[in-house]
């Protein structure tokens, strides 16, 4: 079904259909000659023209106008968080994260607190009364809210008067985590102890968190992260209850989300998560409260390769996340991929989401998105099936016993299994990796090279974390470690094949040796017109087709270019759609074919497992 399909009805008709038509005539047409049809990952069709939202619908709202800029701390020594800190909030910031070593988004790298001293020291010189803070601690370490705590009490702060948000999320470390299920009777009376001995030191934040990027890293679709959101608030709630404390739900819970790099959906997501959880509410008797919602631009879109490119998906996500209602808003330094960012790179984050604040006036109002036809129909779309998926959760006992079982575990594994193949087709392009990829960048300095990532487990059922640009880089990395053993790349030959009666190559042919070098390229393997490599750096030798009716005639000195490389080893592949000669060509010698659609990066690998002759 096209998206021209689903378009609604509108008043002007004639003027609707002026507009469709002048679409058409500068986007390609599909064979039925309608527009194409654009869809989100769960599956609701983007219609190219929607008519004004009419009606009151419940519009989503900050607790506060405006959304403050939250910077995080993740250096390991103390001393040298502090200058960073320091720098972030002279520079604009109005909050910190405090990621401690061992918590999943310190990405191996973190602060180590290891007693309230070494706490104190981070945040020398630093006003708690003046920003919000929020706690990023390792799984199952009650210790680092106490820690804070003795440094607030230490300092002479008043506790009701500190904006803290202190992360307990005993659910998301349990999916994080994997293995036997524990008894969640116990850990539900641990949340509502944490909850109740927070309260009489006098802090009023936040105690649980419900972070929706620990399933947005494991492959979930924005109604998934929305469901995992909803139903493990729910369970938070259903704890604070059973101990007394449900009427602390509303101000007890802070909400975390992932803002990516498709502006739409994470707008439409934001604001689809205050309406449903004004719903859980409601059906809770509570009365509906402002939600405190953080978000932190997604880590699966993140990009290794050509990390100024991280710089636009950092914008776009947080752009996003205000447009969509967010509360506060981290950035992800453009080198976070590499290791530890620097001060450049932090401040370049910090600077990305105080201009889109401060100069574009995206967080000036409750609701930017209100009355746009395009983001209440995506937002009341990813409300319905959200809600869905969040009952089913419920169907299955909660969401505990959801992951417990892998009912959650599977519905993530199809999301990611999708995913994964969109972006090997390269039909979700990665810019600077899948495509325009460029092999002789220079990746800019860090503080400290990546370690071993966070794995929490390894047993069954964890939920994996991975950024969808990992295939391609893989494919790059063997590329740099074979130019370190040999001095130069792999490299692969591009032969044109000659046109009907050996004339000029066919258009078609061009453009199928532009497509075979953006994705050669992507897979780290130096391309070249010629046969003169010498034949222990060619992997393969790719025969441009074009199409399958075009001429495959060869001239003699590329035929011989090509049956001295292949003899050296080399693979010999044709990039472009076989047809009815793919068993023709297969008997004249062609291992393998490459066209649009084709799996780019299963093809690249077995390019890789060819070793090239002596």
């Amino acid at each position: 079904m096209s998206a021209a399909d689903e378009a609604p009805v509108f008043p002007d008709a004639a003027g609707a259909a002026a507009w469709r038509a002048a679409v058409a005539r500068i986007v390609a047409k599909d064979s039925a000659g309608a527009l194409p049809a654009f869809s989100t990952d769960d599956g609701i069709p983007l219609a190219p023209l929607y008519p004004k939202a009419e009606g009151e619908a419940a519009q989503a709202q900050r607790a506060e106008i405006g959304c403050r800029i939250v910077q995080r701390v993740d250096h390991f020594d103390p001393f040298e968080a502090k200058a960073l800190a320091q720098a972030d909030l002279e520079g604009g910031a109005q909050g910190l994260t405090l990621a401690f070593d061992d918590a999943p988004g310190a990405r191996g790298f973190g602060l180590r607190a290891r007693d309230a001293e070494d706490l104190n020291q981070a945040l020398g010189g630093i006003y708690l009364d003046m920003i919000q803070t929020r706690l990023e601690p390792a799984p199952s370490d009650a210790q680092a809210a106490l820690r804070f705590a003795q440094v607030v009490e230490r300092r002479g702060y008043d506790a009701s008067l500190i904006d803290a948000d202190f992360g307990f999320d005993p659910v998301g470390d349990f999916a994080l985590r994997g293995g036997a299920p524990r008894n969640w009777k116990d850990e539900e009376s641990a949340v509502a102890h944490a909850c109740r001995a927070l309260r009489e030191r006098g802090f009023r934040g936040p105690v649980m968190r419900v972070d929706g990027r620990r399933h947005e890293e494991a492959g979930a679709s924005e109604a998934e992260e929305l469901a995992a959101a909803l139903a493990t608030g729910l369970a938070y709630a259903r704890a604070l209850e059973s101990c007394g404390l449900l009427d602390d739900a509303s101000k007890g819970l802070s909400f975390t989300l992932a803002a990516g790099v498709e502006i739409l959906p994470t707008i439409a997501k934001l604001r689809a998560l205050r309406r449903l959880w004004a719903l859980v509410e409601e059906s809770c008797g509570l009365t509906p409260a402002p939600l405190r919602l953080h978000a932190e631009t997604s880590w699966r879109m993140m990009a290794a390769r050509d990390v100024y490119g991280n710089i636009l998906r950092g914008a776009l996500g947080c752009a996003g996340a205000m447009i969509g209602g967010a509360d506060t808003v981290t950035v992800l330094p453009m080198t976070a991929t590499l290791g530890l960012p620097d001060a450049f790179a932090r401040r370049l984050a910090r600077n990305t989401g105080i201009v889109l604040a401060e100069e574009s006036f995206l967080a000036s109002v409750a609701d930017p998105a209100a009355g746009s036809g395009a983001i209440e129909s995506l937002t009341e779309a990813l409300c319905e099936r959200a809600w869905d998926l969040f009952q089913r959760i419920e169907t299955a006992g909660g969401f505990p016993k959801a992951v417990a079982s892998g009912f959650w575990q599977d519905v993530l594994a199809a999301s990611r299994a999708r995913r994964r193949r969109e972006v090997a087709s390269r039909s979700r392009p990665i810019v600077g990796v899948s495509i325009f990829s460029n092999l002789a960048e220079a990746a800019p300095a860090t503080l400290a090279s990546r370690p071993a990532p966070f794995a929490p487990s390894g047993e069954p059922g964890a939920l994996p974390c991975a950024r969808d640009a990992e295939p391609f880089e893989r494919l790059r990395d063997r590329s740099d470690a074979f130019l370190g053993r040999h001095g130069a790349r792999p490299r692969v030959v591009l032969a044109l094949l000659a046109g009907e009666g050996g004339g000029a190559p066919s258009p078609a042919a061009r453009r199928a040796r532009d497509f075979a070098r953006s994705v050669f390229e992507a897979g780290g393997f130096l391309t070249q017109d010629d046969g003169e490599a010498a034949e222990a750096s060619v992997f393969a030798v790719c025969l441009c087709l074009g199409d399958a009716g075009s001429s495959r005639e060869a001239d003699p000195a590329a035929e011989k270019a090509v049956r001295r490389l292949h003899a050296g080893g080399a693979r010999v592949v044709a990039c472009g759609w076989p047809g009815e000669a793919e068993a023709e060509l297969r008997r004249a010698g062609v291992d393998d074919f490459l066209f649009k659609g084709s799996d780019a990066v299963s093809f690249l690998q077995r390019v890789w497992t060819r070793k090239p002759g002596p």
